[in-house]
């Protein structure tokens, strides 16, 4: 199991998109309690622990998002508070996995998911039946504000910060809804996998507006 993992890792840092990125993986784990999930996820951490390459590099990528839960994991007698333990001092040494609190996740938003990376979550979304669903949603883009720059920017001048931090949103805003757009006319045949395979959650025609998969809250933008 650790070579396995390992080897996710290898291929993924050694994978780049047309744009030269190493693909934005996550992995969400730390609620399984059977020998094989506890296995899978001490796998996980060892190998993040102990670093990538001959020069043990911190791998960016997966990126790795460790659950806790109360009865499960969080306190001392929790049946894997071992591995939570084991994630701590991963985090330490490696700065992964991030700590998602299970609870205020489900608080929050109805029920539990992980994030996309860092900051790409989901809230609820309910299907016709009434169902949560999780699986084949996603995020279609996201941006982020660099409040201290805006701040810089002010001088101090609380009015002016104000200012321009609407003027970075509406930019934002203005932004995500291009990107909106843009998916509107394409069609399934485009990106099959995604949208006619079931990646996305649905399986289209190849004539199919890939937007119906993403409408209606079921993907989100931030």
């Amino acid at each position: 199991c650790y070579d396995a993992f390992q080897s996710l890792e290898y291929e993924v840092n050694t994978l780049h998109t047309a744009n030269g990125q190493t693909p934005f993986v996550t992995c969400g784990f730390g609620l399984g309690t059977s020998w094989e999930s506890r296995l899978i996820q001490a796998s996980i951490l060892r190998n993040r622990i102990a670093g990538l390459g001959k020069n043990r590099k911190t791998a960016v990528f997966p990126k790795l998002v460790f659950a806790i839960r109360d009865g499960l994991n969080h306190k001392f007698g929790d049946p894997n508070y071992d591995i939570k333990q084991l994630a701590l001092e991963c985090a330490s040494k490696r700065m992964y996995p991030d700590i998602l609190n299970y609870d205020q996740v489900v608080k929050v938003t109805g029920s539990f998911k992980t994030p996309m990376g860092c900051r790409s979550c989901l809230g609820g979304w309910e299907n016709e039946y009434g169902e949560q669903i999780h699986d084949g949603r996603n995020n279609l883009g996201v941006i982020s504000l660099n409040l201290p720059r805006i701040a810089l920017e002010a001088k101090g001048d609380e009015p002016a910060f104000w200012t321009l931090l609407d003027e970075r949103l509406a930019l934002a805003r203005k932004a995500l809804m291009t990107r909106i757009a843009r998916l509107e006319g394409v069609k399934a045949r485009v990106a099959p996998i995604l949208y006619m395979d079931g990646a996305c959650g649905g399986r289209l025609r190849a004539d199919g507006a890939g937007s119906e998969l993403v409408k209606d809250g079921r993907a989100s933008v931030a």
